[in-house]
């Protein structure tokens, strides 16, 4: 089963590529086009024997690091002839264009009568009869991860509802991410990504995640968060046949093996369903290719149309993994209208065979490398699985072009480089006091509405610190303890690179009716971000309600006092120090040692007054009934 993650209007799709490199290395580069002329977008090419390799870009161009040596370089499209062309690398950079030929279909001699079916569903039904083994024969895999996300805006509308629309059309999303990717059967994934690069951000980290793209064709049910929450029958689901119907297209001939191209669309247009191609090879009945195509009339909620193609290619024992995938989106909505993409590859596979299907030898785990000169096998280390799904490298933001341009396996295209660039040169203008002080002006700007309503925010982008005070219905307040009330709150905020690393927060409290002055003070240290690690220090004399965890607005409690006299606030005295502390020891485990000392007083009405209703009903008692005779709680 397969999960996704979006971005907030548009979907997020990720695709896998990775590359291993070293200083003999010499850069293959150049076009892969068809007979026309025209190029071909997210073509695979790799090593022949290995999963060395890459795609190319929306123009048709590859580059690709390859150590000296003799090799056969297989390139494939799908929809075309694959090629097997013997190349020699020597110290010097090698061009290679590619012309690819449309496919060289024949068709069976088969004799079909009028009330046979399609000879695809037979090959369908073989394919389903294996597809546990070929789920289950890799007990666990670990690889090395390349990603790149684009999302652009075409269209969109002035305004919804009367509120401007401050996005501009053109690229809004421009990502690369570096990941390695741990997976153990049936379902424990783990990820660790290295290196992440975001046009125009350089402090953000990518939304490209490896661990949440796992699109295997062989599962039943194929879900995708924020498209639909049923999911998507696959076309070799158990129960296929009652979703689908099958036409075989005819048979290429690839080397060894002859492949099967059939078409699937769905018996109904409004079942959650694909449409498209799976190329299945013959005997073997493995899917080496498919490319699977979704529209709202298959239930997407958000995409007009989602293309998603793979290519898979073999490795020891007969073993296939996934190569390349590549997802393409299309969007017009709520007068909205863009495009993106996400490409794929995986390398660097290390796999640990399924003894169940493969007999077992002195070293059962296999490494599959992704460079051409062989290495000592090593085994497979089940402790790679690790508890938490993604862990994010410290520093993994921060790498420098000259980086981008060794590991980036898919040449960026001519608007890339200029997204890259425009956003990058804006990024350092942002940094200048001359920006922050322009800006800076604008957000503090005092108005009413921001009085009113949201509450004031001053904001010192060179020195790096806010101060911040709530609304005014926050400021004046009214209960039957205090009476008309004003509560006084500044939050101090000190930040380092958009983080914050410290906040201070004073708070003042009288009451007309009480008589009385309160005050505490909150202090809390951020240590260490990535493993959440907080030091916070509160005390103070104060008013606490009885039911802090779910406490009620004191807006609503004002104007339920002030209107319908109903006193739901039930307040207590409280004079007090808090010590917390937290950290995230492992994913999801936290530890959050407290100290807590309090001296806790009740507190009765000091005020009958409202509005309405003054002669036919009473105010309750400060006390709940609950605690009438038990103290107050601890």
């Amino acid at each position: 089963m397969i999960k996704k993650t979006f971005l907030p209007c548009l979907l997020s799709l990720i695709v896998i590529v990775s590359i291993c490199t070293d200083a003999e290395a010499a850069i293959v580069s150049g076009k892969i086009s068809n007979e026309e002329g025209e190029p071909l977008p997210y073509a695979t090419l790799y090593i022949e024997g290995s999963t060395l390799g890459t795609t190319t870009n929306i123009e048709g161009k590859y580059a690709i690091n390859i150590e000296p040596g003799d090799y056969y370089m297989v390139f494939q499209y799908v929809g075309y002839h694959k090629e097997r062309i013997k190349i020699s690398i020597k110290n010097t950079n090698l061009k290679l264009d590619v012309v690819l030929k449309a496919e060289a279909l024949t068709l069976r001699e088969v004799v079909v009568n009028a009330t046979d079916e399609d000879p695809a569903y037979d090959i369908i039904r073989e394919t389903i009869k294996r597809k546990k083994r070929f789920s289950e024969e890799i007990n666990a895999y670990q690889c090395q991860v390349y990603m790149k996300g684009l999302q652009r805006l075409d269209e969109r509308p002035a305004q919804i509802l009367g509120v401007q629309i401050p996005i501009d059309t053109g690229i809004v999303y421009l990502s690369e991410s570096v990941s390695e990717l741990t997976f153990q059967r049936p379902d424990k994934v783990s990820e660790r990504m290295i290196s992440s690069k975001v046009s125009g951000s350089q402090s953000s980290f990518s939304f490209n995640q490896a661990s949440q793209t796992l699109f295997s064709v062989y599962d039943n049910i194929l879900t995708v968060d924020g498209l639909t929450e049923r999911g998507f029958v696959s076309p070799l689901a158990k129960n296929a046949f009652f979703f689908y119907d099958y036409k075989l297209e005819g048979v290429i001939s690839e080397g060894d093996h002859l492949i099967n191209k059939i078409r699937v669309y769905p018996k109904r247009k409004a079942d959650p369903t694909f449409e498209g191609y799976l190329y299945i090879i013959e005997d073997l009945w493995r899917v080496s290719s498919l490319e699977l195509t979704l529209t709202k009339e298959h239930q997407m909620e958000f995409l007009d149309v989602l293309t998603v193609k793979q290519v898979h290619a073999p490795v020891a024992d007969s073993t296939w993994v996934m190569f390349s995938q590549n997802f393409e989106f299309y969007l017009n909505t709520f007068g909205f209208k863009g495009s993106g993409y996400f490409s794929a590859i995986y390398s660097d596979y290390r796999v640990e065979l399924n003894p169940t299907y493969y007999q077992k030898r002195e070293n059962p785990s296999i490494q599959i490398d992704s460079t051409a000169r062989p290495k000592k096998l090593k085994s497979f280390n089940k402790n790679d699985v690790k508890n938490e799904i993604l862990k994010i490298e410290k520093g993994s933001n921060e790498r420098n072009d000259e980086y981008w341009d060794k590991v980036r396996p898919i040449p960026l295209t001519a608007i890339e480089k200029k997204d890259y660039q425009i956003k990058g040169q804006f990024e350092q203008f942002k940094k200048t006091s001359v920006y922050k002080d322009s800006t800076d002006k604008i957000h503090n700007r005092i108005t009413l509405g921001k009085l009113a309503y949201s509450g004031y925010r001053y904001h010192n982008s060179v020195k790096q610190y806010s101060l911040s005070t709530p609304a005014l219905y926050q400021f004046i307040q009214y209960n039957t303890v205090e009476g008309i009330l004003f509560n006084l709150r500044v939050k101090y905020s000190q930040q380092n690179n958009g983080n914050t690393i410290r906040d201070i927060t004073p708070e003042l409290r009288y009451g007309l009716a009480s008589d009385h002055l309160y005050g505490q003070l909150k202090y809390k240290q951020y240590l260490n971000r990535s493993k959440f690690e907080e030091l916070s220090i509160h005390g103070g004399h104060f008013v606490r309600q009885f039911n802090g965890d779910n406490p009620i607005t004191p807006l609503i409690n004002s104007i339920s006092t002030m209107v319908f006299r109903n006193n739901y606030i039930k307040l207590y005295e409280s004079t007090f120090m808090d010590l917390g502390y937290q950290q995230e020891l492992l994913n999801g485990f936290f530890i959050k040692p407290r100290l807590l000392y309090a001296q806790r007083n009740e507190l009765t009405n000091n005020t009958d007054y409202s509005w309405f209703f003054r002669e036919k009903k009473d105010f309750t008692p400060n006390t709940p009934e609950k605690y009438l005779g038990t103290g107050l709680p601890i």
